[in-house]
């Protein structure tokens, strides 16, 4: 809110230094799985203390009760939000126990391992639309097309970094399992190829949805693009899981986001949003 990237990305480095140090010099056996969370934790809680002392000692905040009215409407203004991510996480989190349930587990970790690799691609982008949101939403109620025209200079770099990501990983997606699982998780790689370009495809709806649609204020329509997203992507689920498992599953993880995509592409056209780009 306050764009002091410079103190998160720090809290971040921390939380993340810790645990990999911790993972590597406590988790030695089998028996000590039970220290990965805890571990992961202790990162975490030392993240939120370097952000809290930054709050309360620079930035001189300070906790006051919110009224009523104050909270319904913060419920009312952000109620699109809310239920737009509760329906993503239909698609993008469901996937894996909807696979155990009709098609076992070991079919669900095959899924797992492909789907863990994209996440952690689409991770890389996370810093960049977490900082770009809250500049999209102060300058575009200032001048919309200036907004929109300055985010286009970025544009060919991102998409084509998003996109080099999608192909590399489509390319050597046998390696990249190999290396990271190793040979006995080789079932996993033709549900990376599929999934691959869904890495190309988050960037262009996140453009489009979240840094444009939303601040324009349509979050109707972002919902319902979410939403109905959602709904195919149960339905296919539920449709594929029993009979085509793995590839099954990847597929319409693939096919929500490319409907994702092209409906907000469709959007951003009929509302000329376009012209200003």
């Amino acid at each position: 809110g306050i764009e002091k990237m410079k103190i998160l990305s720090f809290s971040s480095l921390i939380s993340k230094t810790v645990s990999i140090f911790g993972l590597f010099y406590f988790v030695n056996e089998p028996s000590d799985y039970i220290l990965i969370p805890i571990i992961s934790c202790l990162g975490i809680f030392f993240s939120l203390l370097i952000s809290y002392f930054y709050l309360f000692k620079k930035v001189k905040i300070f906790f006051i009760m919110p009224d009523i009215k104050g909270l319904i409407k913060s419920v009312q203004e952000g109620k699109e939000m809310f239920f737009s991510i509760i329906s993503s996480s239909l698609y993008t989190s469901s996937n894996v126990v909807l696979i155990g349930i009709f098609a076992g587990q070991e079919k669900a970790a095959f899924y797992s391992c492909a789907e863990k690799i994209i996440k952690s691609f689409l991770g890389l982008f996370s810093p960049l639309f977490q900082s770009l949101y809250p500049y999209m939403v102060e300058k575009i109620n200032f001048n919309p097309k200036e907004c929109v025209q300055n985010l286009k200079k970025y544009l060919p770099i991102f998409f084509t970094f998003s996109f080099s990501c999608s192909a590399l990983i489509f390319i050597f997606s046998s390696d990249i399992i190999n290396l990271l699982f190793g040979w006995e998780y080789m079932a996993s790689v033709k549900a990376l190829k599929i999934m691959s370009f869904i890495i190309f495809l988050v960037s262009v709806s996140n453009i489009l949805g979240t840094q444009i649609m939303i601040p324009l204020n349509f979050k109707k329509e972002f919902l319902f693009i979410i939403s109905s997203a959602g709904l195919f992507a149960v339905t296919g689920m539920l449709a594929t899981s029993a009979k085509y498992h793995v590839e099954g599953a990847a597929l319409i993880f693939l096919l929500s986001e490319i409907y994702v995509s092209c409906a907000m592409i469709f959007f951003i056209i009929k509302k000329k949003i376009l012209f200003w780009i």
